[in-house]
């Protein structure tokens, strides 16, 4: 429908995490440059919490407050858009998780949602408890080039969806009574 086509351009801000050389285009163009095929991959800024794995304990925080504190120790753009209030935890566990994977069962017991939001120069990690927060993206044409053009272009574009948790099962334990 192009009626819900925008046109204004659309961001995808992040950090490249790999970049490989899928091959060569075009051999020679008319001015004897090669083209060559780079296969970018750019991610959230968040992803990179994956690669420290922490054990720590949270007392008398939060949701907000925990997440706030590991997210801000990796330099991560975030805002909650929160209806809900929720409780503050008595203690919390992290244990031998990666950051993000804590971050993540957080998020899953307490049944919050992420996306990111893009602009020109930044991205923001946007945690919300309704839908009526999420807005989806607009529909946006790409122009395919598939010849030996000689400018930037895109040539293949993929777009993937992903299965994810959408809710999560938790138990209590009294340290005190652990019998109980």
């Amino acid at each position: 429908n192009s009626s819900r086509v925008s046109k204004s351009p659309r961001f995808f801000h992040g950090i490249v995490s790999a970049a490989k050389l899928e091959g060569q285009r075009v051999m020679n163009s008319h001015n004897g440059e090669n083209y060559k095929n780079i296969e970018i991959i750019v991610e959230p800024k968040v992803k990179f919490a994956a690669y420290r794995n922490n054990c720590k304990i949270f007392q008398k925080k939060n949701i907000k407050d925990i997440i706030s504190e590991v997210l801000s120790e990796h330099g991560v753009a975030f805002k909650f858009e929160l209806k809900n209030t929720y409780p503050q935890y008595s203690y919390k566990v992290q244990y031998e998780e990666s950051d993000l994977a804590f971050v993540q069962r957080l998020l899953a017991e307490e049944g919050l949602s992420f996306c990111f939001s893009h602009s020109k120069s930044s991205h923001v990690l946007d945690i919300f408890d309704d839908v009526s927060f999420y807005k989806p993206s607009p529909e946006f044409m790409v122009d395919f080039d598939t010849g030996s053009s000689e400018s930037s272009h895109i040539s293949a574009w993929n777009e993937t969806q992903v299965l994810t948790t959408k809710s999560s099962q938790k138990s209590g334990f009294n340290m005190l009574k652990p019998a109980s």
